[in-house]
């Protein structure tokens, strides 16, 4: 009995110390951190661009108003009542101006010169009265001298009032130049046209005349 006990007495002891060396040398499992994950820097906001200030809009010219229509949108009536959807300028009625003298100047010279053709049809009318009544021998021919001078008179006014209306086309054509840069086609060779007529009409007077 003494024996057995002895023996079993060393199997238990054997048993706990291999027990406590499987637990010294049983390996241990640690969990390892989490690696910090890298975080992306925030992209720079590209800087927002400025709206460009709106250009100050040259003032309207005199007499000019600007509208809305049922649309909401504008336009520009002038002083005429007439309206369009372009913003006047300074510059453009400056042109329109400068056109309307032109037209107006051309249609003086038109007036003026019919004129001058009535009035030297009424003084070759005079003188062949007058012709005719010296050649019919009469001695009073007052009535037709006075008739032919009166005839001239008028010839003449209406003479100096064709150069006038020429030299007015001649300042619009060039105040006309000056605004739109260039010169109206055939203005030019209608002005000279006039001024041949007008300088034959004065070489005729002069010679009705006696000068």
């Amino acid at each position: 009995m003494a024996v057995a006990a002895i023996v079993l007495g060393a199997a238990m002891l054997g048993v706990g110390i291999t027990s406590t060396l499987s637990n010294d040398k049983a390996p241990t499992t640690t969990t390892k951190p989490e690696e910090p994950k890298a975080v992306e820097a925030p992209k720079p906001e590209e800087p927002k661009a400025e709206p460009k200030p709106e250009e100050p809009k040259e003032p309207l010219p005199p007499g000019w108003t600007e509208e809305k229509d049922a649309m909401g949108e504008t336009y520009y009536v002038s002083p005429k009542n007439h309206s369009q959807w372009e913003r006047p300028t300074a510059e453009d009625e400056k042109r329109k101006e400068a056109k309307h003298a032109v037209a107006a100047a051309a249609e003086e010279v038109t007036t003026s010169l019919a004129e001058n053709r009535k009035t030297h049809e009424a003084v070759e009318e005079a003188e062949k009265k007058l012709e005719t009544a010296r050649s019919s021998g009469n001695e009073d021919v007052s009535a037709e001298e006075e008739e032919l001078k009166k005839a001239k008179e008028e010839d003449e006014v209406t003479l100096k009032a064709y150069n006038k209306a020429v030299n007015d086309l001649e300042d619009a054509e060039a105040k006309l130049k000056t605004v739109t840069g260039a010169r109206r086609r055939g203005t030019r060779k209608r002005v000279q046209t006039f001024r041949r007529r007008s300088k034959r009409s004065s070489k005729n007077e002069r010679q009705r005349l006696g000068h």
